[in-house]
């Protein structure tokens, strides 16, 4: 098995003793220190997993409540030993039968045929949902990830905080800002570029960009720079020869 930073460790088997306990509270988190030996970064940092779950509950003064008990196949080891670890999830913000339905047949048929068993995961659209679920599977130890991430008015922060570095990562679709995770997509910039180009050349000079209210993510960022910068040349071009 790969290394997995601690607090992972210990939100596996907090999980796990979830499942298959009896009681109704865990333990403190002064207890909870003494009994791994870690710090309370640490152990707050494996409690924020199991809360993001909505397994567990807690508060100022309180003991840490359990809410939730999980499937014994899914708390801890269970997903690792159906296939030894040899599992690729594809976490989708949603699909449609004109292009994610494709995109889904093909990551089947590719993870397949290399051995893995391939896993897919809908976050509909929620960027709480999408952080949930990335860091469960990379705390069940998936061999891999593909990411289509949620499409929002900004980066998921919580999509970010998951620990990648064990994990390989490849994002599809939609860049997550300046994050150094491997990109497969579209190249919007020149596709944008070029057809602005086109209209120019035609001999349209009111060419408007249109996005809906609060759309705000690096694809259109990406389209909106290949608009203007032909725009922006033109404008040059002409003042030199005004001037």
């Amino acid at each position: 098995m790969s290394y997995q930073p601690k607090y992972i460790q210990i939100y596996r088997r907090l999980k796990a003793n979830i499942a298959t306990g009896t009681t109704q509270t865990l333990p403190s988190e002064k207890e909870l220190t003494e009994v791994y030996s870690v710090s309370r970064v640490t152990i707050r940092k494996a409690l924020a997993l199991l809360r993001e779950e909505h397994l567990i509950e807690s508060g100022s003064g309180m003991r840490t409540r359990i809410l939730a008990r999980p499937a014994t196949s899914e708390a801890g080891t269970g997903a690792r030993t159906l296939a030894g670890g040899k599992q690729i999830a594809f976490v989708l913000s949603g699909f449609a039968d004109s292009y994610g339905a494709q995109l889904i047949r093909t990551f089947q048929a590719q993870v397949a045929a290399r051995g893995f068993i391939p896993i897919i995961r809908l976050s509909n659209e929620s960027q709480h949902d999408e952080a949930v679920i990335v860091k469960s599977l990379i705390a069940e130890g998936v061999s891999g990830l593909v990411i289509m991430p949620v499409e929002g008015e900004s980066e998921n922060k919580g999509l970010l905080a998951a620990d990648f570095i064990e994990t390989p990562v490849v994002i599809i679709d939609r860049r997550i800002g300046d994050y150094p995770l491997p990109f497969v997509g579209t190249d919007n910039f020149k596709i944008s570029r070029t057809i602005t180009r086109m209209l120019l050349d035609m001999g349209h000079r009111n060419i408007l960009f249109l996005v809906h209210r609060g759309a705000r993510n690096t694809a259109i960022q990406d389209e909106f720079g290949g608009f203007r910068l032909p725009i922006e040349k033109l404008i040059a071009g002409s003042r030199q020869r005004l001037g």
